[in-house]
């Protein structure tokens, strides 16, 4: 699993709370570092992704559409402490939605439904 998170500490607690359910995470602090995530050998098959990333930098959703053009397939939850109705229109059918902060037991219920 892929974790696309610019705040350090918020990667952080993702990814105890996922490696303690059980799931091998790699972690990216940015988009461009979350690509060579894709690119490499690495097995990714759920992308955790903050929506919103730094003034500059590709967004979240610029990012999925990015890693699905070179990975198929690859289920996405995105997650963000803020987005606008247009973000909402952004989103493909079966992508999950995580508003921050959330509860360690709705991370991992929104992984297992993704993962199913």
């Amino acid at each position: 699993m892929l974790v696309l998170e610019d705040d350090e500490q918020s990667r952080d607690t993702v990814r105890c709370i996922l490696r303690g359910g059980g799931f091998r995470v790699v972690c990216a602090a940015d988009s461009f570092e979350a690509i060579h995530h894709i690119e490499s050998d690495a097995k990714i098959d759920i992308a955790l992704v903050d929506v919103k990333m730094p003034p500059g930098t590709p967004s979240g959703v610029s990012f999925v559409r990015m890693a699905q053009s070179r990975r198929r397939p690859l289920k996405v939850i995105f997650m963000s402490a803020s987005v606008s109705s247009q973000d909402f229109t952004r989103f493909d059918e079966g992508e999950v939605f995580l508003y921050k902060p959330f509860a360690p037991h709705h991370l991992l219920h929104a992984v297992a439904r993704v993962a199913a």
